[in-house]
């Protein structure tokens, strides 16, 4: 006897031959199940028919591969189970019943994750946008329901120049991943989140937070010099005048001075025990943390000072000795 389970495609049948031990059971009145739900690599009688003890273990059909389904005739069913002196059976009104194989469904998405992660273990590209190509254009892979651990990177290669990706994946809890692990490809773009400015903005105009937003974008896309960290642009103001939707450059932003040339400035030292202030001239313009000269307007003896806020400029003279020697140095 032949069997067959249709479900696209050819499924081997198990049994070929009548047990003697059911043929010798009398005939009984047994129900038969519209749709079939396993567990196993195989279809049992107990699956189809509504039957108990030993005979319900007998296998007679190859389950359909993990997370699909398929279909047995209702005829080739009542074959079977004749062959086994069950008889006379209740049909269904369907002529077939629908059989579906159990199983953990992985989608192409957690498959892509999986490979961005390892992206950025191996590489350091935190920021990969991937797209994976799993066999015969498939959206899932499909594991055994008790396989309940997390996908694994078992190797894992990347081409800069190509912008591919392949890599080998297993789960240690499932039979068909450890016996033939997941080989998937793909392509893979290194993306980093940059600064967009939203509006246009003039030359020498500072920078605000509200003036950007951040986008991602191919890193090898990039200008040289592009900025990918907005906390950088605080206190600075542009070179030239820009669109919006600019990218921002190094050489598009200087420092905003904050201490003009030819200002009055207030010149503050303090030390241990010692805070001392006084008005001086700046030489120079300067931006926070610049070293400017500053004159003593009286002197007109000139030192070097750090720019710390506006109009205010710090001086430092090393180790300080007393008190009127600082004095001294300052006038």
């Amino acid at each position: 006897m032949h069997l067959l389970l249709r479900t696209g495609f050819a499924l081997t049948v198990i049994i070929s031959s009548v047990l003697p031990l059911a043929a010798q059971q009398p005939p009984a009145r047994v129900a038969l199940r519209a749709d079939v739900a396993v567990n196993r690599e195989t279809v049992t009688l107990g699956d189809l028919l509504e039957v108990s003890g030993a005979i319900a273990d007998t296998p007679v059909f190859r389950a359909p591969a993990l997370g699909r389904s398929g279909t047995i005739q209702v005829s080739r069913v009542v074959e079977a189970a004749r062959a086994m002196g069950l008889e006379p059976i209740n049909r269904a009104a369907a002529a077939q019943v629908t059989v579906t194989r159990q199983a953990r469904r992985i989608s192409k998405t957690e498959v892509e994750e999986m490979v961005r992660r390892g992206l950025g273990s191996r590489f350091g590209m935190d920021q990969a946008e991937v797209s994976i190509t799993l066999d015969n254009g498939e959206n899932a892979i499909f594991v055994e329901p008790e396989a309940t651990g997390d996908l694994k990177i078992v190797d894992i290669f990347h081409d800069p120049k190509a912008r591919r990706v392949e890599a080998v994946l297993t789960i240690p809890a499932s039979r068909s991943l450890t016996a033939r692990p997941l080989r998937v490809s793909g392509s893979v773009v290194d993306m980093v989140e940059v600064p967009v400015l939203v509006r246009a903005v003039a030359r020498g105009e500072a920078i605000r937070a509200v003036d950007l937003r951040t986008e991602r974008r191919a890193r090898a896309e990039l200008p040289a010099g592009a900025l990918t960290d907005a906390g950088s642009l605080t206190g600075k103001v542009t070179r030239n005048a820009l669109v919006a939707g600019s990218l921002l450059r190094e050489g598009d932003l200087v420092k905003q001075d904050i201490v003009e040339k030819n200002s009055m400035v207030t010149v503050v030292y303090e030390g241990p025990g010692l805070s001392l202030s006084m008005r001086g001239k700046a030489m120079e313009a300067g931006a926070m943390g610049d070293a400017i000269l500053i004159q003593n307007v009286q002197s007109k003896r000139a030192v070097q000072g750090t720019v710390i806020g506006p109009g205010k400029v710090s001086v430092n003279f090393g180790v300080p000795g007393p008190v009127a020697a600082v004095q001294s140095t300052l006038e």
